[in-house]
């Protein structure tokens, strides 16, 4: 599911809608939108299944932007109730005792909450679609696609320092 809404992003660029197709632009959100995420996490919340070995009574998650956790299973112990556990930077802890030595699999929610990503981030999003739209015109438009293999279009500087207070910390070091 985008963020980014179709007419924000022609507004954005200032590209009328004869010029270039919906479905070309909804490419490039896609395409910075996953860019940003890959900085952020996802930008709407999103159902994670994770599974870890346990380390120190503890999980390292592989997103520290955790909503809830929904279930803690594991094939050789009775399911972790999700309300006596904690997400703290991406690292899942019992509120009282340890989680035992085992695989155990979370099921989480991740990302930001409906209605609660940042503008910054937005404007990020916006911005990333600009360098991109940007980066594939040339003397005639083209249509927003996949780049060439071997070609990068990169993050420009003023999307990363936009993004930077929000960037993904987490797990066991």
């Amino acid at each position: 599911m985008s963020v980014l809404l179709i007419a924000d992003v022609r507004d954005w660029l200032g590209i009328p809608s004869a010029q270039t197709p919906d479905g070309d632009v909804q490419m490039l959100i896609d395409w910075a939108e996953g860019m940003v995420s890959d900085r952020v996490g996802p930008l709407a919340p999103t159902t994670v299944v994770y599974s870890s070995t346990v380390v120190s009574g503890r999980i390292p998650l592989p997103n520290s932007r955790v909503l809830s956790v929904t279930s803690v299973t594991s094939p050789w112990f009775a399911p972790i109730d999700p309300t006596s556990v904690v997400v703290v930077n991406g690292v899942l802890e019992m509120i009282y005792g340890v989680i035992p030595a085992s695989i155990w699999t979370v099921t989480y929610s991740a990302g930001w909450p409906t209605g609660g990503l940042p503008p910054q981030v937005y404007a990020a999003c916006l911005e990333q679609c600009r360098h991109l739209f940007m980066q594939k015109r040339g003397s005639t438009m083209r249509p927003a696609t996949e780049p060439a293999p071997g070609t990068y279009h990169g993050m420009p500087w003023r999307v990363e320092e936009m993004l930077q207070p929000y960037a993904l910390t987490g797990g066991l070091a």
